[in-house]
């Protein structure tokens, strides 16, 4: 399913094809960054305390990635 036009969708990838590589690099890692946000957020709060350990967060990270 596509909610964009070709047309628009074309004129995006252009416009983030202009940009150079280290800036569309450092926009991926903005993307992934929100991303794990969101997944940290969706988890029970008991998880996200700072009394967790981090490696049992991560263990549920990772099976929602």
């Amino acid at each position: 399913m596509r909610d964009t036009s070709p047309e628009m969708g074309r004129l995006l990838r252009n416009k983030i094809m202009a940009l150079s590589g280290e800036m569309r690099f450092i926009m991926g890692a903005q993307m992934f960054d929100s991303a794990l946000e969101l997944i940290k957020a969706s988890l029970p709060k008991r998880l996200v305390r700072s009394g967790t350990a981090p490696a049992i967060v991560q263990a549920h990270l990772r099976q929602r990635t």
